[in-house]
């Protein structure tokens, strides 16, 4: 019955009736820059949707966004196809409940980690991720809960994420 995504979700979660812990997402955007999760969502059709036990793809309609997602060993890969465009966004959020993300413009990579919870974990839990692109990051920026972009390559908060940004020619592809 949903119509709306925000991002794309990895998690630490083995199995449906387990707790989530240590979230983030990404969401990839054309245009407007929005980093808060309900101001970047985009509108989608289900009948735009090839959703397989292997793979898993949608057309984001605000955007005009192919985006498609494959498990692998201990993550995933992910591809965005964008229209042409100098404003071709990759949102990062590693959601609330305490996050750090790291923007790593040299080889085109995020690191961060999460330590959103729920349950009864050992003390010091994250999650850690590493998001690494195959396109140079064109622009660049950490953001924090208030949407207040900063100029630092890093930052750590109560709901933090980065964002990267890419010139693409029509029908580009981007790899994460």
């Amino acid at each position: 019955s949903k119509d709306r995504i925000r991002g794309f979700l990895a998690t630490h979660r083995p199995s449906a009736w387990t707790d989530d812990y240590g979230p983030f997402s990404l969401m990839p955007l054309t245009g407007a820059l929005k980093v808060l999760p309900v101001e970047r969502s985009s509108r989608f059709q289900h009948s735009n949707e090839d959703a397989r036990a292997y793979r898993y793809g949608v057309t984001l309609d605000d955007y005009q966004v192919r985006a498609e997602m494959t498990p692998a060993p201990h993550g995933g890969v992910l591809r965005f196809t964008y229209p042409r465009t100098e404003e071709a966004y990759v949102v990062l959020d590693a959601q609330a409940g305490g996050s750090t993300v790291q923007l790593h413009p040299e080889d085109n990579t995020i690191t961060g980690t999460n330590s959103s919870i729920a349950g009864d974990f050992p003390p010091g839990f994250a999650q850690y991720f590493v998001a690494v692109f195959d396109h140079k990051f064109t622009r660049h920026r950490t953001w924090d809960e208030t949407g207040v972009q900063a100029e630092a390559a890093s930052h750590a908060g109560k709901h933090v994420g980065a964002y990267v940004g890419f010139s693409t020619a029509a029908g580009e592809m981007v790899t994460v």
